[in-house]
């Protein structure tokens, strides 16, 4: 165990740790995904009833490439603009893990609406319980990890992510980026190369879903310096990061109508704007807004 970081020892069977070790206490952390649907399932159950709205009807309910799994695939070597049926901003976006994921959701529930807003609402619920996860694998406080997940999904700024069918890429890169980030702390504790692959496939299918999936390499940073001093892991994270993204953007580039491929200068722009975003996102959850 000495050879281990200090914050491994804190675990207990699962990555579950106790206040003081007890079985009372277990009960309390392992409460957090009952405790969690219940608040999730009174925030969000009374728009289970919604319908279509705005962009769902041209997304969803007049789209044929939704009404087949096999169709929806399409998505995944083309691009789709703002500018046509999806309202008017101009320029284009490549998320063909949302498509799919409508897709699914449609072969399951058709054209009712309340099947698709279930969906929003567990991909919010698993959000807040991978979150609960990473932190307990963090050297933080036990109360605090339960917390803070739980504070995380009552948040005013999600209700649109949630309540609107089309908000869903955002929960759906999120599921993808926090499970990276469990990976990740697995990786940092029992190095295997089938974490590495199984942290490459979260950073991948992040970038399918929405463009923040850039977020996680940067969220990494601060729980891989736990992990300091093993240049075979730095390198094995390296590769995680780097060969997903370069399939992304062969990926876009593929789906690209105008067949132009991204420049270095580019994808260097699109990074240095991630910072930036975080810190609006911290200031629209801490905040008032004005």
């Amino acid at each position: 165990m000495s050879s281990l970081p200090a914050w491994k020892d804190r675990r207990a069977p699962w990555g579950l740790t106790g206040i003081g070790g007890g079985s009372g206490a277990r009960g309390i952390v392992l409460s957090f995904p009952v405790v969690s649907a219940c608040v999730v399932s009174l925030l969000y159950g009374p728009g289970l009833g919604n319908a279509f709205v705005y962009d769902d009807l041209p997304q969803i309910v007049d789209n044929p490439a939704v009404h087949s799994v096999i169709a929806s695939l399409a998505y995944f070597s083309q691009e789709v603009a703002f500018d046509t049926d999806y309202l008017s901003a101009g320029g284009t976006f490549y998320r063909p893990l949302f498509w799919l994921s409508l897709s699914l959701d449609y072969a399951v529930w058709q054209e009712r609406a309340a099947g698709f807003h279930l969906t929003n609402v567990l991909l919010h619920w698993l959000c807040g319980v991978l979150l609960w996860r990473v932190l307990l694998r963090l050297p933080v406080p036990t109360s605090l990890a339960f917390g803070v997940p739980l504070v995380w999904l009552t948040l005013p700024i999600n209700t649109e992510v949630v309540a609107w069918i089309s908000g869903r890429p955002f929960s759906l890169a999120t599921v993808c980026i926090l499970s990276g980030l469990l990976v990740l702390t697995r990786q940092l504790t029992r190095p295997h190369w089938c974490n590495l692959l199984l942290l490459g496939l979260a950073f991948l299918s992040a970038l399918l879903a929405h463009e923040v999936g850039l977020l996680l390499p940067l969220l990494s940073l601060p729980v891989a310096a736990y992990g300091r001093g093993r240049s075979r892991v730095d390198a094995g994270l390296l590769g995680a990061f780097a060969c997903p993204l370069i399939a992304y953007l062969a990926l876009r580039a593929g789906a690209d109508a105008s067949n132009v491929v991204p420049d270095v200068q580019s994808v260097v722009s699109a990074l240095r704007r991630v910072p930036l975003l975080m810190g609006r996102y911290g200031e629209w959850i801490t905040l008032p807004p004005g």
